[in-house]
């Protein structure tokens, strides 16, 4: 079966069919499970790691800008952590 989809403008009717609906039944299946298998590859992620966003956030000089991040920076400098920040 071939699905149309119609379109009226003022200029007329266009009809266009869809490739995918063009097919067999078996091929169109096939067809629609590789572009469903495509497109969960293509789904961007939540965390996309970055150096400099994270040192920005979370760096040295971001720390000692407020009274609660210099907090933080003493303690960690009182119990002899090796890095201060979390950059």
């Amino acid at each position: 079966t071939t699905t149309t989809t119609t379109t009226t403008t003022t200029a007329g009717t266009l009809s266009v069919a869809s490739p995918v609906s063009s097919l067999p039944n078996a091929l169109a299946g096939i067809v629609n499970d590789c572009l469903a298998s495509i497109s969960i590859w293509l789904i961007k992620r939540t965390f996309q790691p970055s150096l400099l966003r994270k040192k920005r956030k979370h760096g040295y000089l971001k720390r000692s800008e407020s009274p609660g991040g210099r907090k933080i920076l003493r303690r960690r400098k009182a119990k002899g952590r090796a890095r201060l920040f979390g950059a």
